[in-house]
């Protein structure tokens, strides 16, 4: 059986020139933390190696974006490298593969790190872009759709030559789970835009899922994988407000992917309230992130073979060779109408008495 490689010193060894600690987890179904283990146990010299998933990065930019491309910058940060600079588009692009981001038993990154390479970046002008390994390998269409766009050089298709549509919830599961990066969510409305019969855009909403002072949450937006619909948000957006009438909105925009030079929310008239700090993800698999809400301390003694309740929430993951990983935070805008609180609730009784 290939598991029985963890106990193979020369096999690890060997696999280890050509492939990541992470691609090894994955060849045998491990978590990490017990190849980590194993490299340990047997004297193994581990390395930061970004080899494979980040040699494809590079390459599918390469073939991409026509443009002058820096790999491994040290001159725009100090003490610090950037994977993937462009420019002329002043965009980075970091690959963070999560054995060498994340806190775990080899060494504990700072939680802002992250977050910190963002900001430095965004206050020289330049949009930092973060891809986690589990995305590039689980949905790696979407990441390089997400990036042709941010590069100006997906397919375009006009709004205006579209038509809206209210989008079935098995349609709209389909379609996000296909486009976005977090795939889909509980959702109450979706509005699509259909051109020559193909659905191309979706943009849901519901009540929001973290506040209480708000009508609705806009929760999802994306485009047809490949394309980018221009003037699709505001199109979707507008015909959102004239049917629903609500008196705010709230939305999130993840900063791994989003800048504050952003232009979508502010020709949606949104405005920027807040931006909260970084927030972290559990994994043991190697390429599945698990969002922190799922493993609080109060719901651990369920969910993991060793709990002691003295310990930390984090104490307790680590024992169950869980590692976790700090994303960036998240921008929180807010859009406001002048329709009444009152009007409102009447009209979305008789909406939602209808679906």
């Amino acid at each position: 059986m290939i598991q029985n490689n963890i106990s193979n010193k020369t096999w690890l060894s060997t696999t280890y020139q050509t492939k990541s600690l992470t691609q090894i987890a994955m060849i045998l179904n491990m978590s990490i933390c017990t190849v980590n283990e194993a490299f340990n146990n047997f004297s193994i010299p581990i390395q930061n190696k970004k080899i494979y998933f980040k040699k494809e990065i590079e390459e599918y930019i390469n073939n991409l974006y026509f443009g002058k491309i820096e790999y491994n910058n040290t001159s725009l940060l100090p003490n610090t490298t950037i994977d993937i600079y462009l420019p002329d588009k002043k965009i980075a692009i970091e690959f963070d593969d999560l054995l060498w981001h994340s806190e775990n038993k080899l060494h504990s990154i700072d939680r802002h790190d992250h977050v910190n390479k963002t900001n430095l970046c965004e206050s020289l002008g330049i949009h930092l872009i973060h891809i986690f390994e589990n995305d590039w390998v689980n949905k790696k269409e979407i990441v390089k759709s997400r990036l042709a766009s941010v590069l100006g050089v997906s397919k375009r298709i006009y709004a205006r030559k579209c038509h809206i549509f209210k989008v079935p919830s098995k349609i709209k599961t389909n379609f996000f789970n296909n486009s976005h990066i977090s795939g889909d969510v509980v959702s109450k409305i979706a509005f699509g835009l259909m051109y020559k019969n193909e659905l191309v855009s979706i943009m849901s909403f519901s009540k929001p899922r973290y506040s209480k002072t708000h009508d609705y949450e806009l929760i999802r937006f994306a485009h047809k994988p490949g394309y980018t619909v221009v003037g699709g948000a505001s199109k979707l957006f507008s015909h959102f407000i004239k049917e629903i009438k609500p008196t705010s909105i709230v939305s999130y925009a993840d900063r791994r992917w989003s800048s504050s030079f952003s232009t979508v929310y502010a020709k949606l008239g949104f405005k920027l309230e807040s931006i909260s700090g970084p927030s972290y993800f559990y994994f043991n698999n190697p390429l599945v992130l698990n969002h922190r809400s799922h493993f609080q301390k109060h719901k651990l003694e369920k969910l993991l073979e060793v709990f002691d309740p003295k310990l930390t929430e984090w104490e307790n993951m680590k024992i169950n060779n869980f590692n976790r990983i700090w994303d960036c935070g998240t921008f929180v805008y807010i859009y406001k109408t002048g329709y009444t609180k009152i009007k409102n609730e009447l009209i979305n009784k008789e909406l939602f008495d209808g679906i």
